[in-house]
């Protein structure tokens, strides 16, 4: 099961970077069409969805097991909070 640990930290990793590049684009850092960042940051969120789940499956270790599962639901988290911040900006 060698070949599969890097899934897990993948997870992690793809899944802190969509919230860190949204605010960068919020507060101005980031110079790009806001429909097509917040595609590629969902794009980006499902890899990483999709990365965890594999490295729970193929694991057979405890830590990474943890560590895909961590990265799972920090992916998770962070497309509900997008898709909050999304929906409260239509609100003003």
């Amino acid at each position: 099961m060698k070949k599969y640990n890097w899934l897990s930290y993948w997870s992690v990793s793809l899944s802190i970077l969509p919230i860190i590049a949204f605010f960068a684009a919020l507060y101005g850092y980031i110079r790009i069409d806001f429909t097509l960042l917040v595609t590629v940051l969902f794009v980006i969120l499902a890899v990483s969805i999709v990365f965890g789940i594999i490295g729970i499956q193929k694991n057979s270790r405890t830590k990474l097991i943890i560590t895909a599962a961590l990265g799972t639901l920090i992916a998770i988290m962070s497309t509900f909070f997008i898709v909050f911040g999304l929906l409260m900006s239509q609100m003003a």
